[in-house]
């Protein structure tokens, strides 16, 4: 299996751009980095003791097994990626937005070798950093070239494998969040996202199970959802189809809780936050009307800032009045129900019971209560919130 996608096809600004999936890339490295020459590589010291040992001249950067994705850390890779010409990052989640962004602020080109299908972060704009304790987003550029190798990618640790499944499910719960939004609040709304990835997740959920058995089509479908995903980001100028309501409350959660959030991957969380917006989702559109009272909220919550103004309940009950049936009627072309999406993530061996008892509950109702108020985005935390 092999494919080159063109980001180019999609965003008009990358001319120059290559994805590249195949099965044995890596046994092709040293020809490949020919092309990069003075390139420095940033990975961890596990990738680099099980890809890179053979490749001992190369100038390289290695970090902790355990680095986590921290802004000031990355303005140090920036200054060092100054010396040279390229930047090379081998790695998934952390290791890709540590050197995205170092690359960003050094203007150099940025190449990045995936290590896992856990994420949707590889082809978008924003890079998601640590800065004062809390995961923030910041502006990067996409790689010029990325090398998806199947192999590599279906011997990841499965539950990085189980996370790329987690943050893939909420296109469900991030469409029908944009195009409440849209009607609600008159927000920009763009299809062709969710066009990019929909018969894709139809493809993948139906075999599903062989993830864990590693199989590579299912991973080759995996990686290919992942790659769009963020594309579809940087398409849109931003996270619009890919974080939602779901988001919010994984955010929030982490604000609150921390310690017991990092024990969890980013996809894990995903998977259980998306499936509490899938259940609030079908319970509304399900309602053949909407009237909206007005609530009062909270001015801090944990000493930050809340960004949300208050909603102008007349009008917006005014074009539920009008709209609602056409709204849930255009949600429900593409929408995939609690049932399904639970059983999607059992078949992929993700157990979202043990997950869920890893977070603290009270905390987590409080974030699936108060998420909305964290961000000035309009979803069906909204909507509930004023019911």
């Amino acid at each position: 299996m092999q494919k080159i996608i063109k980001p180019f096809s999609i965003l008009s600004k990358y001319p120059e751009h290559n994805i590249y999936i195949a099965d044995d890339i890596f046994t092709n490295f040293n020809q490949i980095i020919q092309k990069y020459p003075n390139a420095l590589i940033v990975t961890d010291e596990n990738i680099h003791k099980k890809l890179l040992t053979n490749f001992t001249k190369l100038n390289s950067k290695i970090l902790a097994a355990n680095v986590k994705a921290e802004k000031g850390l990355a303005e140090k890779i920036s200054n060092e990626i100054l010396a040279y010409d390229f930047a090379i990052a081998i790695g998934s989640g952390t290791i890709n937005d540590l050197v995205k962004y170092a690359a960003y602020l050094a203007n150099r080109p940025y190449i990045i070798f995936a290590t896992a299908p856990s994420m949707n972060g590889y082809y978008s704009e924003n890079a998601s950093l640590i800065s004062n304790n809390l995961k923030q987003s910041y502006k990067a550029k996409i790689a010029l070239d990325g090398y998806f190798d199947l192999k590599i990618l279906a011997h990841a640790p499965l539950r990085l494998i189980q996370s790329g499944i987690g943050d893939s499910i909420c296109s469900t719960t991030a469409r029908a969040d944009w195009l409440l939004s849209h009607y609600i609040t008159g927000s920009t709304y763009e299809e062709l996202p969710f066009d990019l990835t929909y018969k894709l997740e139809e493809k993948l959920y139906q075999k599903v199970n062989l993830l864990k058995t590693r199989k590579l089509e299912p991973i080759y479908l995996l990686t290919e959802i992942l790659i769009y995903s963020g594309l579809a980001m940087t398409y849109c100028n931003g996270s619009y189809p890919a974080s939602q309501g779901e988001h919010l409350i994984a955010h929030l959660y982490e604000m609150l809780d921390p310690d017991n959030a990092n024990l969890l991957y980013h996809g894990e969380q995903i998977a259980l936050t998306s499936l509490i917006m899938i259940s609030l989702q079908e319970k509304l559109i399900k309602q053949t009307n909407i009237m909206l009272k007005t609530r009062s909220f909270p001015t801090m919550i944990k000493n930050l800032n809340i960004v949300k103004a208050p909603l102008d309940i007349a009008s917006t009950n005014q074009i539920l009045a009008t709209k609602w049936p056409e709204l849930t009627n255009k949600i429900l072309a593409k929408f995939r129900s609690n049932i399904t999406m639970i059983k999607i993530l059992n078949e992929a061996g993700i157990n979202i019971a043990k997950n869920q008892n890893i977070l603290n509950q009270n905390l987590y109702e409080f974030a699936i209560k108060n998420a909305f108020l964290i961000r000035d985005r309009f979803t069906f935390l909204d909507l509930n919130h004023y019911l």
